[in-house]
C-alpha cells in the first residue's frame, strides 16, 4: 500500500494556470522547472529589463543566499506572491523579506518536505529538548549549518553539527542523549524531486494568499493522507 498527500491529486492541476518566475538555474531550480508548464527561469545574470512581470503570477526563489535582494523591489512593486526556498541568508536580507511580507505574500521555506514537518511536530512532543541537531549534505552545500537545521534548532535552542559528504541529498538527525541511552530521530532525503514536490505545494498554498508572512507549517499542517494500492 502506497501512501499520498491528497494535496497531490490536485497540486498538478492547480499549477497549469499559474505562470511562476523561479530564480535560480541551479539544481532544486531545475527540478521545479521540469514540473511547471508556465514559467520564467531566471539567474543572477538575467537582466531585470528582461522580465516581463505582467505574465508572471507568483516568484519562487532558490539561488543563493540574497540573490533575492537584487529582485525584491520589484517583486513588492509589482505585488507578486514570493516564495523563498534559498538559506543562508543575512540578518539583513531576513529583515527585509520580513519586511515585504507587510505588502506581499512571503513564504519561507528553508525545507519544502513533508518529513522535516513532521519530525518538527514529533519533537514538539518530547519534553526534554535535543542534545544535538546533526545535518549532512553534499559537498557544494554553501551554507553550513543548513537552514533546515537552523529550523530545527530553533525549536529548542540546541547545538549543530554539520557534514558535507559526497553527493548527499540531506540527512538530518535530532539526537537526544541521555543518562544511559540515546534516543535519535533521522529524516533522510531520498531525492531532490521530493524537495521540488513540496515547492510546488507551496506556489499553489501561496498563491492568491493576503499579505503575511507564511511557512511549510501554514502549508503542511492541514495536509491528510490518501491511501492507494
Amino acid at each position: 500500500m502506497k501512501y499520498t498527500l491528497k494535496s497531490e491529486l490536485m497540486y498538478s492541476d492547480s499549477m497549469k494556470n499559474i505562470h511562476a518566475m523561479i530564480i535560480g538555474s541551479g539544481k532544486l531550480g531545475t527540478a521545479i522547472s521540469k514540473q511547471l508548464a508556465n514559467k520564467t527561469l531566471v539567474n543572477s545574470k538575467t537582466p531585470l529589463s528582461s522580465i516581463n512581470w505582467n505574465e508572471i503570477d507568483i516568484v519562487i526563489d532558490t539561488s543563493k543566499a540574497d540573490v533575492i535582494e537584487n529582485y525584491l523591489p520589484h517583486i513588492i512593486q509589482k505585488n507578486k506572491p514570493l516564495v523563498i526556498g534559498s538559506t543562508g541568508h543575512t540578518d539583513k536580507t531576513h529583515n527585509q523579506l520580513k519586511k515585504a511580507s507587510c505588502f506581499i505574500p512571503v513564504l519561507l521555506a528553508p525545507n519544502f518536505s513533508y518529513g522535516i514537518f513532521l519530525l518538527k511536530e514529533l519533537m514538539k512532543t518530547i519534553l526534554l529538548p535535543p542534545t544535538l541537531i546533526e545535518e549532512t549534505h553534499h559537498i557544494h552545500k554553501k551554507d553550513s549549518p543548513s537552514g533546515t537545521a537552523i529550523d530545527l534548532a530553533s525549536l529548542n535552542n540546541s547545538n549543530i553539527n554539520s557534514i558535507r559528504k559526497k553527493e548527499v541529498f540531506g540527512v538530518h538527525s535530532v539526537i537526544y542523549k541521555l543518562f544511559e541511552e540515546e534516543l535519535t530521530i533521522t529524516h533522510t532525503a531520498k531525492s531532490r524531486d521530493l524537495f521540488a514536490n513540496g515547492a510546488i505545494k507551496a506556489l499553489c498554498f501561496l498563491y492568491q494568499k493576503q499579505k503575511g508572512l507564511y511557512t511549510m507549517d501554514d502549508v503542511y499542517s492541514k495536509e491528510a493522507y490518501a491511501t492507494t494500492p
